[in-house]
């Protein structure tokens, strides 16, 4: 069971609400970030899986320990094509058409990994 593109979006958004209400205090602010980021990012397991613990990430995230590095990381590309495949098929208010601009640009600019 994936998450849809509009899903993933508003997931997005409150990662992001997440992360700036907690920018002053950057361990509550990873602790948070990887509360709400494991939460939806673990998939359900199959009865064909061989071991726990799959996962599909959202588009904005927090990577504690790849490569033995701290990253937050921006999946622009696939961000832009969801949200704007979402917006033509009416799947997003006008307020999350807004924030979701302004994630955007947010992340733009303060990702530590480039995707």
């Amino acid at each position: 069971m994936f998450k849809t593109d509009v899903q993933k979006l508003r997931n997005a958004l409150e990662f992001t609400r997440i992360y700036k209400e907690n920018a002053n205090d950057i361990y509550l602010r990873e602790a948070a970030c990887m509360d709400f980021q494991l939460r939806h990012i673990l998939v359900p397991m199959d009865e064909n899986d061989g071991i726990a613990g799959r996962y599909e990430h959202d588009f904005v995230g927090f990577s504690s320990q790849v490569g033995g590095i701290y990253t937050y990381y921006f999946n622009e590309h696939e961000f832009l094509n969801a949200y704007m495949a979402c917006k033509q098929n009416g799947e997003i208010t006008a307020a999350e058409d807004y924030a979701l601009q302004a994630v955007q640009a947010y992340w733009h600019e303060e990702n530590t990994a480039q995707g």
